[in-house]
């Protein structure tokens, strides 16, 4: 068909048809924005919601290890008192290592020990050991070395110990005095 308008008109009408479909494009597109925001503001929402509870659950989390520190600690601090009034209630140290040390020093080759037998006093202490010794003269030399040491006051072997010359078994006891400490 043969367009009778003059060049000017159709180009004017061509220019407001463009114009009125932009204007629809951008109407669209406008209220394609506007319900698309619509559909975001739940989300955002959702997700200010979350930020509240994960700060809270980050904050409950910390109280929780801080408690828990406490509690390490608490227990550590009790276990600390709990020592410091054991130690106070046995002010002395160790009688028995000393005791023994002692006891090894004064013993001979010849004599082997073979059992120690402890009982703590306040101030005294016995021991009850037993053992072998492979001649009397070395049983005799350990009896003397414990009666002429300070730390025992009284030695007591048993005269039946001394009847065989060799392979003498031995029992006997001796108190230990704790001021040499």
């Amino acid at each position: 068909m043969i367009n009778l308008l003059p060049k000017k008109i159709q180009q004017k009408i061509t220019r407001m048809y463009y114009v009125r479909l932009s204007t629809l494009l951008l109407f669209f597109l406008a209220i394609l924005l506007f319900f698309g925001g619509l559909l975001l503001i739940p989300s955002y929402v959702f997700s200010i919601n979350e930020i509240a509870f994960s700060k809270q659950y980050l904050i409950a989390l910390q109280e929780s290890v801080e408690l828990k520190e406490r509690s390490v600690q608490g227990k550590e601090i009790a276990s600390l008192v709990e020592k410091q009034t054991i130690l106070k209630e046995y002010g002395t140290p160790p009688i028995a290592p000393h005791m023994i040390e002692t006891l090894i020093r004064a013993k001979p080759q010849e004599v082997s020990i073979t059992a120690i037998a402890y009982t703590h006093a306040d101030d005294v202490s016995e021991i009850v050991f037993s053992g072998s010794s492979s001649t009397r003269s070395g049983l005799v030399a350990f009896t003397e070395n414990l009666k002429n040491s300070s730390a025992f006051l009284d030695v007591s072997l048993p005269i039946q110990s001394l009847i065989s010359d060799e392979d003498i078994p031995f029992s006997f006891s001796v108190t230990y005095r704790h001021k040499n400490i």
